[in-house]
């Protein structure tokens, strides 16, 4: 199996038959058609059933079609870094990034990065944590910008930034909680909940452990999603402080629960490669940090 033979593959799926693609590609059918059967025979099974008027993805063809996709990106990828270099630049930052990263500590520190070093490139993924886990662990990306809780494996971690957690939605949710003090827990044990699933253990601990049981109208992979519904009033979302910088009109109030604070981390892989621009990202960032504590 080869690139060109990915390639073929990938036109013959996205053109819709042989002919089409062979066109597309400005190759003859027969060569085109002979280089198919040969990755088929490679990989052992049937990619596609060949139509009169259209090919039909197998199972294993739709697959094999994802596989495709990722590898000759990958090696665009890796000739775009590999030309920057020979250029005089120093390739490019795989770099991870969450939707409540949108705060100064990250932005100066790229911007640093940037003046320090003005021919890298970052190409940026976003997601949220745990996607950005799952490509951290495929080698998809170098490092990341992340928040607690997390179960990353294998990474050196860089806090950057705490926020506290904090209970929002519409103004009327809150007409029976005391206005005077920061929240607890169980001061929301009537309200409808909407909580960021990787919150959700912690929260359900929380009321165990004040004797109450949450009502809990919703749980969200994504931030947004929680703020989105409270915007919509189906409840009161508990999300990190930072999360609410696009709903100025949500009624908030901090939750005072010990240990209940989320943490904006930068982390970096440490079981693979890892390109010299992303450990110098990561440096700039710590020292940074440490000029900041000084």
């Amino acid at each position: 199996m080869n690139i060109y033979q990915l390639r073929y593959y990938i036109a013959v799926v996205e053109e819709g038959t042989i002919s089409a693609a062979a066109r597309k590609l400005n190759l003859s059918q027969p060569p085109l058609s002979t280089q198919i059967k040969l990755l088929e025979e490679e990989v052992g099974t049937e990619l596609f059933i060949r139509g009169a008027r259209q090919i039909t993805l197998t199972p294993a063809g739709r697959r094999f079609y994802q596989y495709a996709l990722e590898m000759t990106d990958i090696e665009r990828q890796a000739l775009e870094e590999i030309r920057d270099m020979g250029r005089g630049g120093t390739g490019t930052v795989h770099l991870g990034c969450i939707s409540s990263a949108h705060v100064k500590e990250v932005y100066e520190g790229l911007d640093a990065f940037h003046r320090q070093y003005p021919l890298v490139r970052l190409r940026i993924v976003e997601g949220n944590t745990l996607e950005l886990e799952e490509k951290l662990a495929r080698n998809e990306l170098e490092a990341a910008f992340v928040r607690t809780p997390e179960t990353f494996k294998h990474v050196e971690r860089l806090p950057l930034r705490q926020d506290p957690m904090m209970a929002s939605g519409k103004r009327a949710f809150f007409s029976e909680i005391p206005s005077h003090r920061k929240l607890i827990m169980k001061d929301l044990a009537a309200c409808p909940l909407i909580l960021y699933k990787r919150w959700e253990a912690r929260i359900r601990d929380l009321f165990s452990h004040a004797g109450r049981q949450p009502q809990i109208v919703g749980v969200a992979d994504d931030l947004r999603t929680c703020l989105m519904m409270a915007d919509y009033g189906l409840g009161i979302s508990v999300t990190p402080l930072e999360a609410l910088r696009g709903y100025p009109h949500l009624t908030r109030r901090v939750i005072a629960e010990k240990g209940l604070v989320s943490t904006l981390e930068l982390v970096l892989r440490k079981d693979a490669y890892i390109s010299a621009s992303a450990k110098a990202l990561f440096t700039v960032f710590k020292e940074r940090d440490k000029n900041q504590e000084e």
